[in-house]
């Protein structure tokens, strides 16, 4: 094989565009291919047109050439691209005749015309692509001088375009199995999605009162599959639903054909086993061009279990109301003084016994005051075993005197244990004053009942807890599944789809879409209550990161991203991540049409003054002052501080995605590290969000 640079010829035979010629060329996919009995034929065609030995139709790869047609060259698949004249005809987009190859200065040393083989007639068409690249020639080859008329070159010429027209229809049939392929593995890859996560579509033409839907749907409201696919009037499927709810359902129906607003109802079905299952409703409407409605496209959503957790959930929640209740009522008739305190000693709680004994109301006895009926010798060794407890975390455990309404003192015996989250961090501290002198064994009892009860109360809030983020993820999955084999099918098989399925299709994704990211943002701001360790963060890593996540928005927007050197500080990274992530989506989403986004990013050190003008921060502390300002449609000033509530939203969900989570998430995260946040901007001028964050 002759390397690229190397040839026979007089010229240079490599195009300045050759890499993207050959790009071109592998597109098609026809390089060492088996011959195909249409390429064949054509070259016969030609060479019994222009009465000649040789007819190809050649390809010109990178160092050779290769014959996908072939007449008079038995056997011969491939030429080097450094003999080939085809290597000459593809650098120019008119026909290359050379009638006189012996002469031509450029053949001098082409072994095709000066060796056994004995050239002396070529006439070769380019085979052009429709971007205009040159992937080979129709060719033909004589052994005898010949003429070559202005006809001939157009025929040639023709030839050539036929063999391209061919060469595209090829690829296009070839992509068309592939689709049909890729679409029947994507269409049961999505079928067992919406399968897993007890999705079930359907449709309501409305003008034919006919439901279509899949042996799922047949099977959730007890008919035929057979009929269901068929369609049925929606009657059928109605009279299924639990008769409580049936009014409910038919007034969402209308008032979503009546207004246009996408339907959604919670409903039971009654079984044909009677069976009460619970389901919930989506869909949107369809118009024609008179604004009839013509359909409701939309899928139910089996939620029996989900709906048995939350009985479950209720259950644990009333079980807790009633141990609630029940502590109340131990604590208030029991003769010991029950106590609660806050992790710094505040106390907030004092029983019935209390007050009674003391004969003080709860006013008077709350924060310290309660040390106030101690009697004077023990107040100092009181105070101390106290600020020993807190400081250790150790139990709280003292004898001391305590007035009684009447004026007398009588002894007891305190003792305070703290009650701890998972991470050990105290939360708040439970005890007992308990009279000894006739009841000292009693307060044991009370004590060990209280642990028992704090224990008790702990673990079902873990539970509660471990639920909640299970409830989540399980809802998430399946809404993933759905959302990433409906954005394939739209992309890969989008051809091969009518108009209506491509909207229904646009419409499923866009409701799990929806559904997926309000339940994120949701489980994102509630996660931010847990403990979380604060390690040297890196601001320029975070920040790239959220950048990274967000590179496709910022690609299809075409958005600037100008970013300062950013400092490292004490923080939660995963928390400064969520930060970073919703102040850039917030600036890449409220965009101006046809202008692209610039954001910048920029960070400055927070002067001593400056500081002094936030007196609600540690003036101890350093703080650094971060800047992410856009050119976006920006806000009217009166609502900074409404942006950044929960669910708020400025704009029409149609017109700006989103939850009206991503802004009180990143208040939330700034909050949680002692800072600062507030947003300043006007209508068409962008928004600038300024932030504080402690160093350390």
């Amino acid at each position: 094989m002759i390397e690229a640079a190397v040839n026979t010829f007089g010229i240079n035979i490599i195009p300045d565009n050759d890499e993207q010629r050959l790009e071109a060329l592998r597109r098609y996919q026809i390089l060492d291919t088996p011959p195909e009995e249409a390429f064949t034929n054509l070259a016969h065609l030609i060479a019994n047109y222009f009465d000649t030995p040789i007819a190809l139709i050649s390809l010109v790869d990178k160092n050779r050439v290769q014959f996908k047609g072939n007449v008079g060259m038995p056997g011969v698949k491939n030429v080097e691209r450094g003999v080939s004249l085809c290597s000459l005809a593809v650098l120019s987009s008119e026909p290359t005749i050379i009638d006189n190859p012996i002469e031509d200065p450029c053949l001098l040393a082409n072994p095709l015309v000066h060796g056994k083989f004995g050239l002396r007639f070529y006439a070769g068409a380019p085979i052009t692509t429709p971007d205009g690249f040159n992937i080979g020639t129709v060719c033909i080859v004589d052994k005898k001088e010949r003429t070559f008329r202005q006809k001939d070159k157009d025929q040639l010429v023709r030839f050539a375009k036929v063999v391209m027209h061919d060469i595209e229809l090829r690829l296009a049939a070839q992509k068309q199995r592939e689709a049909e392929e890729e679409l029947s593995r994507v269409q049961a890859q999505l079928y067992a999605a919406l399968k897993v996560g007890k999705v079930t579509p359907w449709h309501w033409n409305i003008p034919m009162n006919k439901v279509i839907g899949g042996p799922e749907l047949a099977d959730m409201f007890g008919v035929d599959f057979r009929e269901a696919a068929d369609g049925l009037p929606v009657e059928v499927f109605a009279n299924s639903i639990h008769p409580e709810d049936q009014a409910h359902v038919w007034d969402r129906i209308h008032t979503s054909i009546r207004t246009g607003q996408d339907y959604m109802a919670e409903f039971r079905i009654v079984t044909q086993d009677h069976e009460i299952r619970w389901a919930i409703g989506r869909a949107r409407v369809e118009y024609s061009e008179q604004n009839e409605p013509i359909g409701l496209t939309g899928i139910t959503i089996d939620l029996t279990e989900n709906k048995k957790a939350e009985q479950q959930i209720r259950i644990k929640n009333e079980e807790l109301i009633t141990l609630t209740q029940e502590l109340q009522f131990v604590t208030d008739t029991m003769p010991q003084l029950v106590w609660a305190t806050e992790p710094d000693g505040y106390a907030y709680f004092f029983n019935k016994g209390w007050l009674e004994y003391t004969g003080a109301d709860f006013e008077k006895l709350k924060g310290y005051g309660w040390s106030e009926l101690l009697h004077p010798e023990d107040v100092e060794k009181t105070h101390k075993a106290w600020q020993v407890a807190l400081e250790s975390g150790g139990t709280y455990d003292v004898e001391y005197r305590l007035k009684r309404w009447d004026g007398q003192y009588r002894w007891f015996v305190a003792r305070g244990i703290p009650m701890r989250d998972n991470s050990g961090v105290i939360q708040k501290w439970y005890g007992t004053s308990t009279d000894i002198t006739d009841r000292k064994e009693a307060a044991e009892v009370l004590e060990q009942r209280v642990k028992e009860r704090t224990q008790e109360l702990e673990l079902k809030n873990r539970e509660l807890e471990q639920f909640t983020y299970v409830s989540h993820h399980d809802l998430q999955e399946p809404l993933r599944k759905i959302l990433l084999f409906s954005d394939l099918v739209k992309i890969e098989a989008a051809e091969k789809l009518s108009d209506t399925a491509l909207v229904r299709l646009n419409k499923v994704t866009d409701a799990a879409r929806r559904m997926s990211n309000a339940l994120r943002d949701v489980l994102d701001f509630a996660s931010l209550n847990k403990e979380e360790h604060f390690s040297p963060t890196d601001l320029n890593e975070v920040l790239g990161s959220a950048k990274v996540d967000l590179e496709i928005v910022i690609q299809e927007k075409k958005a600037t991203i100008q970013q300062a050197t950013l400092p490292t500080i004490r923080a939660v990274p995963q928390q400064m991540h969520q930060l970073f992530y919703n102040l850039l989506n917030n600036a890449l989403k409220f965009t101006k049409e046809d202008v692209a986004p610039v954001i910048k990013v920029s960070c400055s050190q927070l002067g001593t003054s400056d500081l002094q003008a936030h007196p609600e921060l540690h003036q101890e502390k350093s703080y650094y002052k971060l800047c992410v300002q856009d050119n976006g449609i920006g806000f009217n000033p009166g609502a900074a501080e409404k942006i950044f509530g929960m669910f708020q939203r400025l704009h029409n969900k149609d017109a700006y995605a989103g939850t009206g989570i991503g802004l009180a998430l990143v208040k939330k995260v700034v909050l949680n590290h002692g800072g600062k946040i507030w947003a300043e901007g006007n209508p068409g001028e962008g928004a600038t969000f300024w932030v504080l964050l402690p160093e350390d």
